[in-house]
Formats: C-alpha cells, structure tokens, sequence
C-alpha cells in the first residue's frame, strides 16, 4: 500500500533507492483535492466550456392512459465536478467525476414541474479516459503512454486533460443520497436507467467535444544567472495508494517530465513501475502526510546541470557515484599540498640548534562530497583525505667541541576534512517562494591533523632514532588546500505551477520541513490560490 506518512518516515523510505524518478528529470505529485480546486476554478470561468446543464427527455407510458406515450422532460443544473481517479486498466488511467445537481426541473408533458433541489441527486459520469494535448479545445489527443512534446511554437504547452469525446467506457449514473433530508421526485428516481441512458447519448454527439486541464506543463524560457527547468515532454500517470480501491482512497496526479536534451525517463511499463515502486518497495505515498504536493529532483539531473558546470568551470573533473540514501560526487581538484624543505638554525646558550625535515609534495586524491539527509534536514559533508611521511632531525651545534649524534625520527602524518565527524554542515537556502541554492565549501580550518611517529627498532634507537613526534614538528606549516565550488541558483518555478498556470495557484513549498535529500532532491508543500 502506499498511503501517505510523516514527512520523516517518507524520506526514510525514499532513501532505501538510488533514485525514485525512474530516469526522469522531475517529477511532481499533485492530490486529487487539488486538482478538484482546479476544476473548480475552472468551473467559474464562463469562458471555458463546462457542463453547466443537461437537458434531455424520456419517453414513458401514461399511467392515466397505458396506451398512449408521454415524455418527461428533464432539466439538470450542475455544480462544480468532483474527481477521483480509478484502479489502472489495461486501457490506462481512467477517472470518474461526480456533478451535484443543484437546481432545475422534472416536468411531465402536460404536467407541473417538480423543482430538483441541491443534496439529493449528483450525475456521476465513470471511465472517463485521462490524455494529453495541447489545451482543452485541442482534438489531437495523445494516449497517456506516449511522451508529450512541448511544441516550440504557439502556446508551447501540453495538458492533461479528461477527453470525454474519446471515453469509450464512458458510463453515466444519477447517485441518489438516500439520506437526504430532501424528497425523491418519483418521476425521477423511477427512471434513473432510461434517464442515464439519454444522458449518454448527449456526450456522444460530435459537437459536444467537452474536455477538462487538470493539469499544464509549459516551456518557460530561463531567465538570465539563473537554472530553470524548462520543460521539454512530459508523461504523466493517475496513481492510487491501493490496487483495488477502497473507499477512502485519495489518488495522485504524477507529471513526468524530461528538462535536459536526452530523455532518460523510463518508458516502457512507466505506470506499472511506478505503482510498484510506491506500494511495495518504499510502502508509502509520493505526498507525505499534511502535504497535497511534492517535488522530486532527479540527482543525476541536478548533477548535470549544477553541479558539472561548476566543476567543469574550476577546471576539476567530477563524476556521480552509485548511492542509495545520498547524492555522492567524486571531485578531482588536480591539487598538490607543498611544503618547502625545512633547515632552521636557533641560538641556544652554548651554541644552535639545527631544526630540519624533507620537502613534501603530495598530489591530492579525490574529494567526496556527500549530500544527505540527517535530523530531517539536508545536510553536506566533504570527505578529503590524504597522508605522506617525512624524516625530521635535531641536531644540537656546541660553540666548542664535536656535535653530539643527532636525534631523527621518521613520520606519518593524515590531514583529515570533516575534523569532526559530527559536524553537519548546511547545504541549501531559499532564495524565494521559487528558487533555492546550493552552497559547499571547506577552508582551511576545516582540517583535522594526526601525526605518528615510526617506532624505532633497538638498534635505531641506540643510533639516536626517536618514537616521539616533538611539538615543533607537528607545528611545521603545511599548504592546506581549500575548496570552494560556486553554484548557479535553481529556479523550480515551473515545477510549482503546473496546475493552475499564468501565477494563478501554486506550492508554496515549506521553507520550514526544506528540501529533503533521501538521494533524489525532495520538496514538499501544498498548492493554495492566490
């Protein structure tokens, strides 16, 4: 099952995989609560076309004279459709909306007119197949399976869309609420079939080609200092947290959506891999409890487009790791750490001392750098590590007389990034409700040292070998490298808007619970109009 959990118990899940988007640049999850606010929205624009009233009329015998046929006219004024998604079928996601009939009129030919009153009756329509185009008024529909590509031209947009013109399955049925303070209509309940049955042949007409967005992905061109997740396709799938659907289920909208040149999406069984990942490896919903949206960033995404620009710009190479619970990057920064030959002379009372070690160069190994998640926040660290041994003498230098034996020793001595393991460093801000950055550096008091000194055997010793590191060869200055990786800030405005565009309703991504980082980038929030 994947019904929704703490935002904690989520992440923890997510972390058991490499990636949860399937190869997908990003992938968004909406509630079906708020695509009914859509639909609602949509529902007061009198511009769109909406069903708003069905009228149609039936043929029945006359009960004051059974040999003649009488019709029933029937005048049904809607409200704002319901949705909720269905089990997948091998046709591909389907949904039914529920239309409550709030007003109108059940007249008999010859008769009066009995008023429908809002609480009783709704119009359900069921099977209703869920497709892409290029708006609602857009009869070139696509099957859902089929990547939707962005046009350059025009609108460039596509949309999810209910196409009832191509609901084959389409069923129609009045729901009676038999709890309902309000009175039946008899002439109406009577025959709920026969009515049902004209209501379906009305969609069927040509002309009524009635389509409803539940949902837009547009090509927003970037603006300038700033990464933006243009889109370029997108699929999509309508997902339940059950296979067979219980009654309390709330269903999940999820847009896949390609922003880079090469779509790595998978594409084949999309849906099924999907359904599966949730429900029986991670066991839990895309949408965390107390949230109706998210966003998740794939990391080899955001490695492409943020951090391998900036790595590439410090002339360091970089390569992604294979990770589960963690975004890993491998960074050679082509560095050396130096410290000159080391020949110091001090006066001392009956003449010097001569202080001496050997040069070191040491060509730096790859850094690591790890973002994760600790303590319900994302965090970084930078893993850097490197080691080299080195011989130091002290020779004393008498004003009078033959120098005494030197005392030498040989060390080995680790630089270490983090000094403290426990230390966890802040990894993102928030510029704005729509963009946030990624910062990573290490100076060189980040550095942790240890030193140790090579025991001498009993003849080395007697030659004057020590196996102690003296204060003033741990104090000896090194050439610490820092590392400092300047990152381009990400705009993910694109990605929270996607149900009501043009600035209308939006995530508002909570700044407070931030961005996860279980391996993928996860954020979370909750669409609300403005």
């Amino acid at each position: 099952m994947a019904y929704p959990k703490s935002i904690t118990d989520t992440v923890e899940g997510m972390k058991k995989e490499t990636s949860v988007t399937l190869g997908w640049d990003v992938v968004v999850n909406y509630t079906e609560s708020d695509i009914n606010n859509l639909l609602y929205e949509t529902f007061k624009d009198k511009s769109k076309e909406q069903i708003t009233e069905i009228k149609c009329k039936i043929k029945v015998l006359d009960i004051t004279n059974p040999t003649n046929f009488i019709y029933i006219h029937y005048d049904f004024k809607l409200a704002a459709p319901l949705l909720n998604f269905n089990s997948r079928s091998a046709q591909g996601p389907s949904c039914n909306l529920t239309l409550p009939i709030i007003d109108g009129t059940v007249q008999p030919e010859g008769g009066e007119p009995a008023i429908i009153r809002p609480g009783r009756y709704s119009l359900v329509l069921g099977t209703l197949k869920l497709a892409t185009a290029k708006g609602a008024a857009d009869p070139d529909t696509k099957p859902y399976d089929d990547p939707f590509v962005i046009p350059d031209q025009g609108s460039k947009q596509g949309c999810v869309v209910i196409d009832l013109p191509t609901s084959r399955d389409l069923t129609v049925d009045i729901k009676v609420d038999k709890n309902s303070s309000i009175p039946e209509i008899p002439i109406l309940d009577s025959f709920i079939p026969n009515v049902c049955l004209e209501i379906e042949k009305f969609f069927r007409v040509p002309d009524k080609a009635i389509r409803y967005e539940i949902a837009r992905v547009k090509a927003i061109p970037p603006p300038s200092g700033t990464i933006q997740l243009k889109a370029i396709s997108f699929r999509f799938h309508a997902f339940l947290p059950s296979e067979s659907k219980n009654s309390n289920d709330a269903g999940v909208l999820t847009l896949f959506i390609q922003t880079r040149s090469v779509n790595h999406g998978r594409q084949k069984e999309l849906a099924t891999e999907w359904e599966y990942l949730w429900r029986n490896r991670l066991k839990c919903s895309p949408i965390p409890k107390d949230k109706t949206a998210s966003i998740i960033l794939s990391k080899d995404m955001i490695h492409e487009i943020v951090f391998k620009p900036a790595i590439e710009a410090k002339k360091f190479t970089g390569t992604l790791e294979d990770s589960k619970g963690s975004m890993k990057i491998k960074i050679d920064t082509g560095k050396t750490a130096e410290r000159a030959t080391v020949d110091n002379f001090v006066d001392a009372k009956l003449g010097r001392v001569r202080y001496s070690a050997e040069k070191v160069s040491v060509k730096l190994p790859p850094l690591v750098l790890t973002m994760s998640e600790h303590a319900d926040a994302a965090v970084y660290t930078l893993a850097w590590e490197f080691d080299y041994t080195f011989e130091w003498v002290i020779q004393v230098l008498p004003a009078i007389g033959t120098p005494p034996a030197p005392t030498y020793g040989t060390v080995k001595a680790t630089h270490t990034i983090p000094k403290d393991s426990n230390k966890h460093a802040k990894l993102v801000t928030f510029l704005d409700d729509y963009s946030f950055k990624l910062e990573c550096s290490v100076s060189k008091d980040d550095w942790g040292d240890k030193f140790e000194a090579d025991d001498p055997s009993g003849w080395e010793e007697w030659l004057g070998k020590s196996g102690v590191v003296p204060d003033w060869v741990k104090s000896l200055h090194f050439g610490l490298p820092n590392f400092e990786l300047p990152l381009e800030s990400v705009n993910f405005f694109l990605t929270t808007n996607l149900l009501f565009p043009d600035d209308k309703q939006v995530i508002d991504i909570d700044k407070t619970s931030g961005l996860h980082i279980p391996a993928d980038l996860y954020l979370v929030g909750k669409v609300k109009t403005k």
